[in-house]
Formats: structure tokens, C-alpha cells, sequence
């Protein structure tokens, strides 16, 4: 086994072992901001802080509110049973938006059309991986 071969097995079991730490969580929320259910590593919790959008942040094992990790992959889902085709949702687990006082993890839901987008409240389906 050469040198080479030994870098990319270490880099290899690296990425193996971050990916072993990291924390799946999802839940269902209505467009209120109603976590209808929750589950995976951690439950989550949801705060609507204006319309089409809202602040997800985890529920400790004791109970507290704690805050998903800067950057972690956010995979949302908008659910509206196939009503409104130019529909979508982002997230934003940067720094420096709306939800910092909240823990930083923004969902933003909304609709498209010829002028645009504009924020919308829509039910939605959240993934979180928090490493």
C-alpha cells in the first residue's frame, strides 16, 4: 500500500465518521407553525415569526430550546397536495437573518409567479442533519 493509498482511506474513514455523528431529525409542520409531528435524533421545534416564515430550533433531551448547528443541511418540503405548481421553500442555517434571536435556522415557504416571489404560508416537510 502506498502513501496515496494510505491518504485516501484516512480521508475516507474521516468522512465515514463525521457522517456517523451527525443527528437526522424531521417533522411536519402546518402552516401556522404547528409541529404535527416530530422524530429522528432530536425533536424539533418551530416558531412562525411572520407569514411564510419560520424558525426551527431543537428540543433537548431536559426539555430546552437549543439551536441547530450553523450550516447544517436543512432539506424542506413544501406540502399543498399539489395545488400550487410554482411553489417552494428555502432554508437559511447561515448567520444574520430573521431567526438569529431564535437560533439562526430559517425555513422561508413561498409561491412564484411572472412578478416574482413572494412569502407565502404553506405547510411543509423538514429534514435536519445537525453535525
Amino acid at each position: 500500500m502506498n502513501q496515496n493509498s494510505v491518504v485516501v482511506l484516512l480521508v475516507l474513514a474521516f468522512f465515514c465518521s463525521a457522517a456517523l455523528a451527525c443527528e437526522s431529525s424531521y417533522a411536519w409542520v402546518r402552516s401556522s407553525g404547528e409541529v404535527v409531528t416530530s422524530g429522528g435524533g432530536r425533536t424539533l421545534n418551530v416558531t412562525k415569526i411572520a407569514p411564510g416564515q419560520y424558525c426551527l430550533q431543537t428540543v433537548e433531551d431536559d426539555g430546552t430550546i437549543g439551536k441547530i448547528g450553523t450550516y447544517a443541511p436543512v432539506l424542506v418540503t413544501i406540502q399543498d397536495k399539489g395545488q400550487n405548481t410554482y411553489a417552494g421553500a428555502t432554508a437559511n442555517t447561515g448567520t444574520g437573518n430573521s431567526c438569529n434571536p431564535y437560533g439562526g435556522t430559517m425555513v422561508r415557504t413561498f409561491r412564484s409567479d411572472d412578478s416574482g416571489s413572494i412569502t407565502t404560508d404553506y405547510d411543509f416537510s423538514v429534514a435536519v442533519w445537525d453535525c
